[in-house]
């Protein structure tokens, strides 16, 4: 059978490597040129030439934070504490457009059902989702039918035993809280190939009298359902019956927001996050704008043809080194990850698909490639390197900036042709 995608991008970046390199290339090299989460195995060499590359693909020990504890141990009360979190802001329209190119963690973890699961269960989500494409509108297909078939009830009574509760929930009982709503939700999605998990909260409780206790119990809990969409993480849905998920508050929402392929202006990176990337910050599109002013010479009394040839000569002074300008600044091999990476972000924001300050470069790197499908090969290689460079203090060898230098000469033009079909609309 054919490949998938992730991995015919991990194919075409050896393809790559041996091509920069040739074929007599060191095993280190070609080790470098696999993404992070995957570590080569072996090379076969034929007469000292590789002919056969064995990698296998790790899953990260922590791949996504689920909780979370503090190094001073416990606070005292009235100790104030600050938390960060990450918070996907994506509408509806960007998450019928995420891929459904699913990471090997998310595949292996959350989409597993039980080998006991009723086939009816099975059944009655596809026929929910029928004639549904997208993740999202199959999450919202079986959202939407868990809200309006079933009603919601606190009282009552506990599946049979050894019954399946989602079973139970669906066929037998008909009502329920939001455990069984969520639990059933979760489970008719990966039924249908969409990955999804169960959350569950509690709130503050209630205030016991005047004292500064409080009392939380099971009914203060709640739970709902999780979706995961690769370019944007795990996005909540709420399958209860008359409740709602809470309001998301959009940082600096007073500032334009980047939607791939809209109109807004490119939020700038945030420079706490990445440094030596200044120049990519404030790219705006009358920034963008190449102007060199001259100043004129009122004093001159040259008539004839003078003025002419001096504007001539002047013009093309200025388209020269306008172009040099401009090879230099974007399209110029880079000398190293971190030029090759602020260069395609500097691109990237020219052609309304640059980077923003709520991501990750790898976030940053999917987006683009969603843009230029035919080029995700050279900025998975990019990505990659300016990743470990800049948060793993791994500096390039001769032969990685070799290779990174091909990934540019392949990626540069395509970008440029992406600005160019941007400013002519």
């Amino acid at each position: 059978g054919s490949l998938p995608e992730y991995l015919k991008d991990v194919a075409d970046g050896l393809i790559l490597t041996l091509e920069a390199r040739g074929t007599f290339v060191s095993d280190q090299d070609l080790a470098l040129s696999l993404p992070p989460q995957f570590r080569m195995d072996n090379v076969e060499r034929e007469s000292g030439r590789a002919v056969k590359v064995r990698f296998t693909e790790a899953l990260p020990a922590i791949p996504e934070v689920l909780s979370v504890t503090s190094p001073k141990g416990k606070f005292k009360i009235g100790e104030p504490y600050k938390v960060t979190s990450a918070i996907s802001l994506a509408g509806p329209e960007e998450l019928r457009g995420a891929s459904s190119r699913y990471p090997v963690w998310v595949q292996q973890r959350y989409l597993q059902l039980p080998p006991d699961l009723p086939q009816r269960v099975i059944d009655l989500a596809a026929r929910v989702v029928g004639g549904v494409e997208t993740p999202y509108d199959k999450a919202s297909a079986v959202e939407d039918y868990l809200r309006t078939s079933y009603p919601y009830n606190l009282r009552v009574d506990p599946p049979p035993f050894n019954a399946d509760g989602v079973d139970h929930f669906l066929f037998t009982l008909r009502e329920g809280y939001s455990e069984y709503f969520g639990s059933t939700m979760a489970v008719m999605l990966r039924a249908v190939g969409v990955p999804a998990r169960l959350a569950v909260g509690y709130t503050t409780g209630d205030q016991v009298g005047e004292q500064n206790l409080f009392s939380v119990t099971d009914s203060h809990s709640h739970a709902w359902v999780e979706v995961y969409f690769p370019e944007f993480g795990w996005v909540p849905f709420e399958p209860t019956p008359g409740k709602s998920l809470p309001g998301v508050y959009q940082p600096g929402a007073e500032r334009p927001v980047v939607q791939k392929g809209g109109q807004a202006d490119v939020v700038p990176f945030d420079e706490e996050c990445f440094d030596g990337l200044e120049d990519c910050f404030n790219l705006t599109e009358t920034e963008s704008k190449f102007e060199f002013p001259f100043e004129s010479d009122e004093g001159s009394s040259i008539i004839g043809l003078w003025p002419w040839l001096v504007s001539a000569l002047v013009g093309l002074a200025v388209v020269g080194g306008s172009l040099r300008w401009l090879w230099g600044r974007f399209l110029a091999a880079p000398d190293n990850p971190r030029t090759a990476f602020k260069r395609m972000a500097q691109l990237a924001s020219l052609a309304s698909a640059g980077p923003t300050e709520f991501q990750t470069p790898y976030q940053f790197g999917n987006n683009l490639q969603e843009v230029l499908p035919a080029q995700r090969t050279p900025v998975s290689i990019i990505v990659s390197a300016y990743v470990r460079n800049r948060y793993g203090n791994k500096y390039s060898t001769a032969s990685e900036r070799r290779v990174l230098a091909v990934a540019w000469q392949r990626l540069r033009l395509p970008m440029l042709w992406a600005v160019i079909r941007r400013r002519v609309r």
